[in-house]
């Protein structure tokens, strides 16, 4: 029974629990697409789209035998060119200019197949104000972001379009270095708070956070004061994003390999051993070693979002620089949230039950079924891809 001096607590981690739940359905699989608008004479534009989005759209997979085919998109191509044209405007100086298709391809991307359409207009004249209104998939799923990289008159520039800025505006002058920055720290803090891996198994890494290892008795007890949990948690933390930014600094500038696939099932294997040692622990230092072990991991699979955004070298150390802060920033957001209710609540029968060895089972749960949806290439939680 869970008393009334606990309830509150209580209620509040177990909401963000339910909150993060309904998204499990491939949680690992981000929502991008990559738009490079080149400007001549006219403009000439090159808009990659996931096929797995384009099937919650428009239906691919017609035989329904999970694989899509270059056969099947191009039954779909003119369904597929109408729906993104139809939500994609790009205005100079006020003046709407329509773009049109001139052809459609696929191309292989580390997180599956996309969709390539090759889109341009007539002839432009010279302008000094460029308006993207971009409002694709945002009904399916306000998580998608698609990341704009801009080449012409007013020189190169990167941004990001999200479901809470759908406009995008390009001055004369195009991108400046403090835009830039800001711009990825934006995109490093959407990119952790739309990862439920990261948001799951930073929790797992919280639960035994306001507890203290006994090592002779293989087992956790409430810590005695605050200052040595909270200084626990925050060097674990910064362990999980340097190592993160380590292999995303590695992966970018081509130190590393560009094949992610092994992440996906390696994250939920990570997720579910720091759950089961919550509950079973024997290693005094397993969270440090979880944190950085996933950190790594982490990072490559950022690694593979800066490469897919094209951006010039020139603009990559201020944009994973920005990265990097947000990602640090929305992971100790986390933490306040969630630290300060964990501590006060460390010695309570509920804390124990309910929110420690009832979250760790809910999250080996989990992660047991991410991996073998990752390994099998099937779908088991298919309903909250519904929501």
């Amino acid at each position: 029974m869970i008393g009334k001096a606990t309830n509150l607590p209580i209620r509040l981690l177990l909401g963000f629990c339910f909150a993060v739940v309904p998204s499990v359905s491939m949680a690992f699989k981000p929502s991008d697409s990559y738009l490079n608008v080149d400007v001549k004479d006219k403009l000439e534009i090159r808009w990659d789209i996931a096929l797995r989005d384009l099937e919650m759209l428009v239906g691919l997979d017609s035989n329904t035998d999970g694989q899509i085919t270059w056969g099947e998109v191009r039954r779909q191509q003119e369904g597929i060119l109408g729906e993104a044209v139809s939500r994609l405007k790009i205005m100079l100086d006020d003046t709407e200019v329509p773009v049109q298709a001139s052809g459609m391809k696929l191309a292989e991307r580390s997180d599956g197949m996309y969709a390539v359409l090759e889109l341009n207009s007539d002839a432009i004249e010279r302008f000094t104000l460029m308006e993207i209104n971009y409002d694709f998939f945002f009904d399916v799923d306000r998580n998608h972001r698609c990341v704009v990289r801009y080449n012409g008159g007013f020189g190169s520039g990167s941004y990001v379009i999200g479901a809470d800025e759908k406009t995008l505006i390009i001055p004369e002058g195009g991108t400046h270095w403090f835009y830039l920055l800001l711009t990825y720290v934006r995109v490093g803090i959407q990119r952790v708070w739309s990862s439920v891996d990261t948001l799951v198994f930073l929790v797992a890494l919280l639960l035994p956070s306001v507890w203290q290892f006994e090592e002779k008795r293989l087992k956790y007890v409430p810590a005695d004061g605050l200052k040595p949990s909270l200084m626990g948690v925050f060097w674990v933390v910064t362990s999980l994003t340097v190592a993160q930014a380590i292999t995303l600094w590695h992966s970018v500038y081509g130190f590393g390999g560009r094949t992610t696939q092994w992440i996906w099932p390696s994250m939920a294997i990570l997720i579910v051993l720091s759950a089961l040692h919550n509950m079973y622990p024997t290693i005094r230092y397993w969270v440090w070693i979880a944190a950085i072990a996933f950190g790594l991991m982490l990072g490559i699979e950022f690694g593979e979002f800066f490469l897919g955004t094209g951006l010039p070298s020139s603009m990559l150390p201020v944009s994973l620089l920005g990265f990097s802060i947000g990602v640090e920033f929305a992971l100790f957001s986390v933490v306040a949230v969630l630290f300060p209710i964990a501590f006060s609540i460390r010695r309570t029968n509920a804390y124990d039950q309910y929110v420690f060895h009832g979250g760790s089972t809910l999250i080996v749960i989990l992660g047991t079924v991410w991996g073998i949806e990752r390994l099998s290439g099937s779908t088991i939680l298919s309903w909250p891809a519904q929501l």
